[in-house]
């Protein structure tokens, strides 16, 4: 399962079921005081789901729900390993080489442009890949790695990614090869929370 990132506070969960929605953008009702109100949802994977709110944090209640049909992407897995070969498998922004933990992340969103090739394409750490889909980071045309300042504001954190932040990324030598610079101009424009 897969969370999207969302300033969340936990105490303004009202009782009784809530429903978290699939497949729609994280978002949520700010009141005036900064919190957030009582209608929310958060972005996973599957269907819409009821919940009850647990009596205790201690006994979280678990199990599975209904299967759900799913459309694989095809050559998902093709893309993967030709980005993780043409980055040398290792992270375009830090240069780790843990392979479970890179992902090759596509800069224009496949739902918007369903195809999979290289110059669409980077190979990022887990974490930094679910940052630059959700827009706090992005990389500029001239391959520098850009944090926002909504990272700190929406969850209170970010200095490790701040210390990040104007690192020129590794880059394949080809230039056929790299990251294309009308996508990497369509995340700064469309996906950026700079």
């Amino acid at each position: 399962m897969q969370l999207a990132f969302l300033p969340f506070n936990f105490h303004s969960l009202r009782t009784g079921p809530r429903q978290r929605s699939a497949g729609r953008d994280t978002t949520s009702e700010r009141r005036s005081d900064g919190r957030y109100g009582r209608r929310y949802s958060i972005r996973l994977r599957g269907t819409i789901v009821s919940e009850p709110r647990p009596g205790s944090w201690l006994d979280i209640p678990g199990g599975y729900g209904d299967p759900v049909p799913v459309k694989p992407r095809v050559g998902q897995g093709i893309f993967r390993t030709v980005v993780a070969d043409v980055y040398r498998r290792q992270c375009a922004v830090t240069r780790e080489k843990a392979f479970p933990a890179l992902e090759a992340a596509h800069i224009r969103p496949f739902k918007e442009e369903p195809r999979h090739y290289v110059r669409n394409g980077l190979l990022l750490r887990s974490d930094i890949h679910k940052l630059f889909d959700a827009g706090y980071v992005t990389v500029t045309p001239d391959y520098q790695f850009e944090v926002s300042d909504h990272i700190h504001t929406d969850f209170d954190d970010g200095e490790h990614y701040y210390e990040l932040g104007g690192t020129e990324l590794w880059v394949p030598r080809s230039s056929e090869l790299r990251p294309g610079r009308e996508h990497l101009e369509w995340h700064n424009e469309n996906r950026f929370r700079g």
